[in-house]
């Protein structure tokens, strides 16, 4: 945590907060479109836009640090990719099903492993606890 009172550190944490509530009520919206008596259709087709627009906003916003635009290159394009699968499957395009179609995420995520490696050229170290 940093306490340094940075104000671009705050603005990372303040998108870190929009992120992971946008995700949270995603995620409350889809359970409760599962286990209520409520008939969404708008949730259930277009939810996974939800991801893209994540993803797009993720690229679009890179910070100034060369570091921290990596990482959130990388996870922008993982919000992508997670958004455009969830819709491939969701929509049974291609004849894909959550089921059937879950092997594309380890090749992305492979990818996405792949595309660190040779951005940073060497893995970074491990936080050990005092």
């Amino acid at each position: 945590m940093d306490i340094s009172g940075d104000p671009s550190a705050r603005r990372q944490n303040r998108g870190q907060i929009v992120v992971g509530l946008i995700i949270l009520g995603m995620g409350m919206v889809l359970l409760a479109d599962r286990y209520l008596d409520t008939d969404v259709r708008l949730v259930r087709s277009w939810w996974p836009l939800i991801l893209v627009i994540m993803g797009v906003g993720r690229l679009a916003s890179l910070p100034d640090a060369p570091q921290r635009r990596a990482g959130c290159r990388r996870s922008g394009v993982w919000f992508l990719i997670l958004g455009v699968w969830a819709f491939l499957s969701d929509s049974h395009i291609f004849g894909f099903t959550f089921g059937t179609s879950w092997p594309l995420l380890l090749i992305g995520s492979g990818v996405l492993l792949v595309w660190r490696s040779l951005e940073t050229g060497t893995r970074p170290p491990l936080r050990r606890e005092p």
